[in-house]
């Protein structure tokens, strides 16, 4: 909707993007009134709809064009660092619903604001992708009195501003910016605690997502199931029989065991499928499990001998190769993987386009070259990254040093099994007693490291029943 009230072009009028034939808006009259809005529906703009054009633009130019229930929906905006964004304003009085809007779907960089919010009531802002922006959301106000408390800006990836990912400049009135992913695991800053894109004051930011996953987990999480290999069978109450191929899940709520991985029914035995370390991908069936194997070569169904250092996916029904420890430079007796976490590929701190990022702690001592091109040493209590660029038959990826367990003051190669949801936060169980910092227990405990310090045990196997020591780990959670 192009009116006819003046605007910043020489002559006071432009032509509109995207049309073959020439279109123009703009003009002379500074009380052009374009009528109002309402219900409006606006999506895929930044669609090519000629050779070389596309649409980029909203509605704009009638001093008192008026808006009501928009929804602002799958668009693109590509700008050049100085252009508009997206944008919605209650003129002329937020309490009747002008301005009110939904934004989703959208995609924007390279402008001013990716989206901005003036004195309006009820806009909900959610699974945007605003990046590279002077500022990824602005809220602000020109006199009109509003309720920034209505404004909800959730679920969205708020990264790589150059000045600042969300602005209130409504001081002393709170805007919601939970649960968005800032660009780091440890949330943002200045005002925040992280070293993601930065907030304002008055943006409540209290949770915040932890990976790029705009659906993933916000906020505090809870622990509410264990999942857990051990290095003998045995039996426990729950469970007649369990062998080392097997994954158990323990239910913290109900405070019971039971079979989630039957490893004999897949084709594996206490022999040659002595599962070393995993990775749960669903944790309501045993349909996507990653593993690695106790022994130098175990026999699996369909791929035949497998090496320690490498990772079999379990679909259900077949296993498939997803990383070939050789490829990447684990080739030694002492570097196989006794512990394992995939997190999404957005979360490696030392590489970009990474398929997966994983946490992995080595069975004992070895080296491989890190992703600057040196020779990275390591031990069995050590926590090594790998950001994976390529899987399978053909692995290829960058390593580098996540936790020096001797540094960090770990008996040697103690890590047994680990697990995190994040790069903030890592759980690991150990070999034998641990104590270290707040830390103090013995093997089958799960033990929590915030980058900083040890804490623990969060859990006991033993005193849950289970008594062969556990040598893999995973924990089930919830927000």
């Amino acid at each position: 909707l192009l009116g006819k009230a003046p605007i910043n072009e020489p002559g006071g009028e432009a032509e509109v993007e995207g049309f073959q034939e020439p279109q123009l808006y703009g003009g002379t009259d500074a009380n052009d009134d374009s009528g109002v809005l309402r219900c409006v529906r606006i999506e895929f703009g930044g669609i090519e709809i000629s050779d070389g054009n596309e649409i980029n633009g909203l509605f704009s130019r009638g001093s008192f064009t008026q808006a009501k229930n928009g929804l602002v929906e799958d668009n693109t905006v590509n700008g050049t660092g100085a252009s508009g964004g997206l944008g919605t304003w209650g003129y002329p009085d937020p309490s009747l619903g002008f301005g009110k809007t939904t934004f989703t779907g959208n995609t924007i960089s390279g402008a001013v604001n990716g989206i901005a919010i003036y004195e309006t009531n009820d806009v909900s802002v959610h699974h945007n992708i605003l990046d590279a922006n002077q500022t990824g959301v602005r809220v602000g106000d020109f006199g009109l009195t509003y309720d920034p408390s209505t404004i909800h800006v959730n679920r969205n990836a708020i990264t790589n501003n150059t000045t600042i990912g969300m602005n209130n400049t409504t001081a002393g009135l709170t805007a919601d910016g939970a649960c968005n992913w800032w660009g780091a695991a440890d949330g943002p800053g200045p005002v925040g605690p992280g070293s993601g894109d930065g907030v304002s004051a008055d943006v409540d930011f209290s949770d915040w997502l932890f990976t790029s996953n705009l659906d993933g987990l916000c906020g505090e999480i809870s622990v509410t199931g264990v999942f857990v290999s051990t290095v003998s069978n045995g039996s426990v109450a729950g469970v007649d029989s369990y062998n080392k191929e097997d994954i158990l899940k323990y239910d913290i709520g109900s405070g019971t065991w039971s079979m989630f991985f039957d490893g004999s029914e897949a084709g594996l035995n206490d022999r040659s499928g002595d599962i070393n370390a995993m990775h749960i991908g669903n944790e309501a069936a045993a349909d996507d499990i990653y593993m690695s194997f106790e022994r130098k070569l175990s026999p699996v169904p369909g791929l035949g001998n497998v090496a320690a250092s490498d990772i079999v996916h379990y679909n259900g029904s077949t296993f498939s190769l997803y990383f070939e420890g050789s490829d990447v430079g684990l080739s030694t007796s002492g570097e196989g993987i006794d512990g394992l976490t995939i997190l999404p590929g957005s979360a490696s701190p030392i590489w970009t386009g990474c398929l997966a990022y994983l946490l992995i702690s080595p069975t004992g001592g070895g080296a491989v070259t890190d992703y600057l091109g040196d020779a990275l040493r390591f031990r069995g209590e050590d926590i090594l990254g790998f950001c994976l660029t390529s899987s399978g038959a053909a692995t290829d990826g960058k390593w580098h040093m996540v936790l020096d367990g001797d540094t960090e003051g770990m008996p040697p190669n103690s890590t047994y099994g680990l697990w995190a949801f994040n790069t903030s936060d890592t759980y690991l169980i150990t070999q034998g007693d641990f104590a270290v910092d707040a830390a103090l227990g013995g093997h089958s405990e799960v033990y929590k490291f915030d980058g900083s310090s040890f804490s623990g045990p969060t859990f006991s196997a033993p005193d849950a029943g289970l008594s062969p020591k556990v040598d893999a780990i995973h924990l089930g959670i919830s927000d």
